[in-house]
C-alpha cells in the first residue's frame, strides 16, 4: 500500500502564504529576479519532494514482490531450467554439448519450503548478479558449500572412467557398485553400494578413489531393465513390449519418435499391436552409453506430441534438464501416469538383466540417467519423462527402476535426459 507524502501536502498548505512574504520583500529587491528564483525553488522542491516518496514505495514494493513471493512449480521448472541451461554450451566442431560452471558454484536444489537453493563456495554481489542473470530471478538463496560443481565434476569422471573400464568389473562387483553421480543436497559425489558396509567402502577408497569429496549410501536396489514381454503392449518389437517416449525429427523431413534402446535395434520392425508403424534407425544401449533408440514413422502413420494417458500436449521446442528436488512427470503403457521428485541429475549405472528366475543375465553400464522418486513398471521403459513448467518441457526417455518392489514394479525410477539423446542421434522436436 503506498503511504500518503505528508511533506507534498505540507509544502503545497505553505505555498501561498510564502508567496505573499516575496511581495512585501519585493519593495527592497529586485522583484522579476525573486520571482523566478522563487518559482524555480518551489519547482524543485516539488519535484525532489514528490520523488523522494514515489522511491520510498516503489522500493518497499519490488522488495515484498521478489523476496517474499512464493514460487509454484511452473516457475521453479522455469528458472532451474534457465540455471541448468546456461551452463550449456554447443562444440560447433564435434557437435557435442558441453556443461561449463562457474568458479563459485556448488549445486542447487529446492528445499523442502520450495525454495530455490544455490550452492556457492562465495557470496558476494558479483555472484548475485550472475546468478540473477542466469536464472531470471533474485527469488532465491545462497547456500554456502566446500567444493565446486567442477571439482565435483573431476573426481565424477575419475570414477567414471574407472567404472568403464571392463578389466575393472571384477572390483566394482565386489564392492556392490550400482550407481555414482554428484548430490546436489550433500555437495558430494554420492557413491551407491548394494552393500554399503565399512569393509566395502575401504576397498572402494584403495582401489577405486580416495577423496573428501565422496560420500557413501546405500543402493535403492540393483538398477533394472523395465521392459515387459506383452502382446498387448502399447508398442512391440521382437516379442517385447515398451513405451514411446517423444515424436522427433531428423534433418529431410524424416519424422519418427524416441524410445528405449535396450528395447529395439537397429532395423527392427515396431509395431502397434499387429500393425507395422516404424523402423528403429538409431539406437545406442551399450557400455558407456545411453539408452535411447529413434524409429522412423512408417507412412501413413504420424507421431503425435499428445500423451496416451492424460492427453497432456507436450512442448514441440523445449528440452529440459530438470534441477534437484524439482518435480517430473513419467507416462509409461503400464504405470500410466505418475509423478516424482528428481534426487540426482547425470549419474551413472549399471543395468542388470534378469530371467523369469531372477538370475542375472547380462548386464550394460548406462550414463546421462536421472533418479527420480516416480514409481515404475516393466513395460514403461521408452515412456515419455517431462517437466510440471508452463511448456510441458520434455525431460527425458524412462528407461529402468530401482528399489524393488516386487519382480515387476519399482519404487525409484531412472531415466535418460532428452538432450543428451537428441544430442547423439541428430534429432530435434517438432
Amino acid at each position: 500500500m503506498k503511504k500518503p507524502c505528508v511533506i507534498t501536502n505540507i509544502f503545497a498548505f505553505f505555498l501561498v502564504p510564502f508567496q505573499e512574504i516575496v511581495y512585501i520583500w519585493n519593495s527592497n529587491l529586485k522583484y522579476k529576479t525573486m520571482k523566478k528564483l522563487f518559482y524555480y525553488t518551489i519547482a524543485l522542491a516539488v519535484i525532489g519532494t514528490i520523488t523522494a516518496c514515489s522511491d520510498e514505495v516503489f522500493d518497499n514494493d519490488s522488495t515484498i514482490e521478489n523476496t517474499e513471493k512464493k514460487l509454484d512449480e511452473k516457475s521453479i521448472s522455469k528458472y532451474t531450467t534457465n540455471l541448468n541451461s546456461s551452463f550449456e554450451s554447443l562444440s560447433v566442431t564435434r557437435g557435442t554439448v558441453y556443461e561449463t560452471y562457474p568458479y563459485y558454484y556448488g549445486g542447487c536444489f529446492i528445499d523442502d519450503n520450495r525454495n530455490i537453493v544455490i550452492l556457492s563456495k562465495e557470496d558476494s554481489e558479483t555472484v548475485r548478479q550472475d546468478l540473477v542473470h542466469r536464472i531470471g530471478t533474485n527469488n532465491f538463496l545462497i547456500q554456502p558449500c566446500t567444493y565446486s560443481y567442477n571439482e565435483l565434476k573431476d573426481v565424477y569422471r575419475r570414477i567414471q572412467n574407472f567404472w568403464l573400464n571392463d578389466t575393472n568389473d571384477e572390483i566394482c562387483n565386489r564392492i556392490t557398485l550400482v550407481c555414482f553421480g554428484i548430490n546436489d543436497v550433500t555437495n558430494t559425489v554420492e557413491v551407491n553400494l548394494l552393500n554399503c558396509s565399512d569393509d566395502n567402502i575401504e576397498l572402494f577408497k584403495n582401489n577405486i578413489l580416495d577423496s573428501p569429496m565422496i560420500s557413501f549410501a546405500k543402493a535403492h536396489g540393483e538398477i533394472e531393465i523395465t521392459m515387459d514381454i506383452n502382446p498387448a503392449a502399447e508398442i512391440r518389437s521382437n516379442g517385447h513390449a515398451a513405451s514411446v517416449a517423444y515424436r522427433a525429427m531428423k534433418s529431410g523431413g524424416k519424422y519418427g519418435f524416441v524410445t528405449a534402446g535396450h528395447f529395439v535395434s537397429v532395423g527392427d520392425t515396431v509395431k502397434i499391436g499387429t500393425i507395422p508403424v516404424a523402423v528403429c534407425r538409431n539406437s545406442k544401449y551399450s557400455n558407456g552409453t545411453i539408452d535411447a533408440a529413434w524409429c522412423e514413422a512408417i507412412n501413413p502413420h504420424s507421431p503425435s506430441n499428445i500423451t496416451n494417458i492424460t492427453f497432456t500436449e507436450l512442448s514441440t521446442q523445449t528440452v529440459a534438464t530438470p534441477g534437484v528436488k524439482t518435480y517430473v512427470y513419467m507416462e509409461g503403457f503400464k504405470s500410466g501416469f505418475q509423478r516424482g521428485l528428481v534426487q540426482r541429475v547425470d549419474i551413472s549405472g549399471k543395468y542388470k538383466i534378469k530371467n523369469a528366475a531372477g538370475v542375472e543375465i547380462d548386464s550394460y553400464k548406462i550414463i546421462h540417467l536421472v533418479e527420480a522418486t516416480y514409481p515404475c513398471q516393466k513395460g514403461d521403459s521408452g515412456g515419455v519423462v517431462y517437466m510440471e513448467d508452463d511448456k510441458n518441457s520434455i525431460a527425458g526417455v524412462h528407461s529402468g527402476g530401482g528399489n524393488a518392489l516386487s519382480s515387476t514394479q519399482y519404487a525409484m525410477g531412472y531415466f535418460v535426459m532428452a538432450k543428451y539423446v537428441n544430442n547423439e542421434f541428430g534429432i530435434y522436436l517438432y
